[in-house]
């Protein structure tokens, strides 16, 4: 704005977008619509789980693009710090993955999923890593902090997390698959606003949702 004597953040975020999207092949619209539809079910996946399996505070989904590079973001914000328990950590992994779950109910084709759900993956996977060998919350290791151990049990940890993250994701497609209607209208609602704040995704799960959610 030439009438400005400063630049503001708003201008360098656009400055910088425009800077990234530079040179880059346009899409069609039929193109930007299978993204936006994409990225919609993906982030109404998150927060979907979360609102049925916790009690988080969901300030906010939106599927407006960020300059770090997310094609949308769902804010959760945890009521509670501090020490957590085996099933607050199952719940969180599952949340992880129900934008990829959310991805799969779309298009109905595990050949025709995306990389958007690499962090979540990476995150869930940490997660896992930390119930077998820290926080003694896996059946087959018991009360053992494995890091504390001098035997080589990576075979063994990888085994069991990949038993673990096939059955949590699988759960994660369950949930979803029986509450489809529900995630479909939260995803109508992020193409056409955007932007949603927790209201207006608490007023639809209310109107759709048949299960009984976490107080």
């Amino acid at each position: 704005n030439k009438h400005q004597s400063v630049i503001t953040y708003e201008e360098i975020d656009e400055a910088y977008y425009k800077t990234v999207m530079k040179g880059s092949k346009k899409k069609s619209r039929n193109e930007e619509m299978q993204h936006k539809e994409l990225v919609a079910w993906h982030e109404s996946g998150h927060a979907l789980c979360a609102k049925l399996l916790t009690d988080m505070e969901i300030p906010k989904v939106t599927i407006v693009p960020s300059t770090t590079g997310a094609a949308g973001v769902t804010f959760i914000t945890p009521r509670k710090m501090g020490m957590y328990s085996k099933q607050d950590l199952l719940n969180n992994i599952k949340i992880r993955y129900a934008g990829r779950a959310a991805e799969y109910l779309l298009l109905g084709d595990e050949e025709l999923l995306t990389t958007g759900a690499s962090n979540d993956i990476e995150q869930a996977t940490a997660h896992i890593r930390e119930m077998i060998t820290t926080y003694g919350m896996h059946p087959r290791f018991g009360m053992l902090s494995l890091k504390e151990l001098n035997v080589n049990a990576e075979a063994m940890i990888l085994e069991e997390a990949s038993k673990l993250a096939k059955l949590l994701y699988e759960e994660t497609v369950q949930l979803l698959a029986d509450e489809k209607e529900t995630l479909e209208q939260i995803a109508k609602a992020l193409i056409e606003k955007e932007t949603l704040d927790e209201d207006e995704i608490d007023k639809i799960i209310a109107e759709y949702s048949s299960l009984e959610r976490v107080s």
